[in-house]
């Protein structure tokens, strides 16, 4: 039993003098080591800072040119798809105010045939927006149409008044011809009963 409490002891004192030799050694090598290796980095890290926040500088001044010219681009695009439309929305305003001053005599032969600036024009010669362009020009077509019908009737009910206000004054003429003989038929008539017969022997 002593042995054993001895060797115990010598164990306990073994470790305690380990443990207290290792928190030496630590301290030691964070003094001799550690600590001037993590100085040396911070230098680095110290020196190379600005030269970071110079490049990272020069990569946001590009990227801030690269986004002015994806807006540009943009804008670009924007303006040329706007310009495509306006041209379409131009042309459909002048065929659609033609059509609704159309007169019948000058629909018989009116034509729904786009122009721009003198030039006939299609669906090539508005890129993408062919389809659009070529979706209205059918439209005023049907709308054409309809203004043709509507004019059509009009003229029909012009000429048929016409028509009915030749055969009523017609009419007139006839009844007041008729009128005029019968008055004058009447006259004589009378002139007749109230004519002696020695009148009428003379």
């Amino acid at each position: 039993f002593e042995s054993a409490k001895k060797h115990r002891t010598a164990l306990v004192t073994g470790r305690t003098t380990l443990a207290k030799e290792k928190t030496s050694v630590s301290k030691r090598i964070k003094e001799i080591i550690v600590e001037p290796v993590s100085k040396a980095y911070d230098d680095l890290i110290l020196i190379t800072t600005p030269h970071e926040e110079k490049q990272q500088e020069e990569v946001k001044r590009y990227e801030a040119v690269l986004e002015e010219k994806r807006l540009a681009k943009q804008r670009e695009e924007q303006e040329r798809v706007q310009r495509i439309n306006q041209k379409i929305d131009n042309i459909s305003n002048v065929i659609f105010d033609e059509i609704n001053s159309l007169t019948y005599e000058a629909s018989l032969t009116y034509e729904v045939k786009p122009t721009y600036e003198g030039a006939e024009v299609g669906p090539e010669h508005f890129e993408e927006y062919g389809s659009r362009f070529t979706s209205e020009m059918e439209a005023l077509k049907f709308k054409l149409e309809q203004r043709k019908s509507l004019l059509a009737a009009e003229e029909k009910n012009r000429l048929e008044a016409i028509e009915l206000q030749k055969q009523r004054e017609e009419q007139e003429r006839v009844e007041n011809i008729k009128t005029r003989i019968n008055e004058y038929i009447e006259f004589w008539n009378l002139e007749i009963v109230h004519l002696k017969i020695e009148d009428v022997s003379k």
